[in-house]
């Protein structure tokens, strides 16, 4: 059973995850996040030959996800720089 820390959000730890301990894993992430949160399911989304399984939280009514991931670059490559 591989243990889920909540403080690794990465997704190659949360792929090795069963389905159960991605459950568990959200559960007691909604126990860590803002009083309010509340844990709703592990549902799978899909997206060309891509599928993920989503931790859905609920906030005062408004739907948040859970997508692990890792390190990446915001903004513009620094090749696709232009000049004017």
């Amino acid at each position: 059973m591989a243990k889920f820390r909540t403080d690794d959000l990465s997704l190659n730890r949360w792929r090795r995850l069963t389905a159960a301990e991605r459950e568990g894993a959200a559960k007691r992430l909604a126990m860590e996040l803002p009083s309010g949160f509340a844990f709703r399911s592990v549902s799978s989304f899909e997206l060309g030959d891509q599928r993920h399984e989503i931790a859905l939280f609920e906030f005062e009514g408004a739907r948040f996800a859970l997508i692990p991931g890792g390190p990446g670059l915001l903004g513009p490559r620094p090749e696709m720089e232009t000049h004017c």
